[in-house]
């Protein structure tokens, strides 16, 4: 089977904009829910979960 260039494209750009808006959502939901501190959590869980990933990449 041939891989299809342009699916593989669309579907990168469809989940990488799924993606941003999906942050764009959580940060103006927080912003009108004056919740900074809730930014900074998800901030450090993402951040942990992403040393987590690499570690287990590397191992």
């Amino acid at each position: 089977m041939i891989p299809d260039p342009f699916a593989f494209a669309m579907g990168f750009m469809l989940a990488t904009g799924s993606l941003h808006a999906a942050g764009i959502g959580v940060g103006v939901v927080a912003e009108r829910l004056r919740q900074g501190v809730l930014l900074r959590v998800l901030g450090a869980v993402t951040a942990l979960l992403s040393v987590y990933f690499l570690m287990e990449a590397l191992a």
